[in-house]
């Protein structure tokens, strides 16, 4: 067992100390592995702390986003609860939701009125579409020229 221990030993630092090579050839693979073991470590160094900034920069760059998203939504909806309270404000709409009944809407001849505001509402916004207002019972109306009466 000793001379077989011996034997791998002895041929092991043969392989490593190139004891069969030339100088060039030791010169070489010894320059070789001076080389490039440091630039591996190096490589492999750079390769974590550039993806450790890059994941930094990329997170902090999504928040950035998320926020300028979230304050773009605050102002829509502001501005959307705006042009809904002009709306509900204005005497004629508030005379028109008041009413009781279908005869009491057609002898104030309100329904025109109230459909001109909902489509200069819809007109100035490029966002929507169609206003409907709905008097539970008496009448819908639209800015699609839809009137709905309900019987």
């Amino acid at each position: 067992m000793k001379i077989c221990a011996k034997q791998a030993i002895k041929a092991f630092v043969q392989i490593i100390f190139l004891r069969d090579q030339s100088l060039a050839t030791k010169l070489l693979v010894y320059s070789a592995l001076l080389v490039v073991v440091p630039m591996c470590f190096i490589g492999i160094i750079s390769y974590q702390r550039a993806a450790d900034v890059l994941e930094r920069e990329s997170r902090q760059s999504s928040w950035q986003i998320i926020e300028q998203v979230t304050t773009h939504v605050e102002y829509y909806v502001n501005d959307f609860e705006i042009s809904i309270l002009k709306i509900l404000n204005s005497t004629n709409m508030n005379n028109y939701i008041k009413m009781k009944s279908r005869e009491e809407i057609d002898q104030s001849l309100i329904r025109d009125v109230v459909k001109k505001e909902l489509r200069n509402a819809v007109y100035s916004r490029s966002d929507i579409s169609n206003i409907t207002v709905v008097l539970d019972g008496i009448e819908t109306i639209d800015t699609i020229d839809n009137n709905f009466k309900r019987d």
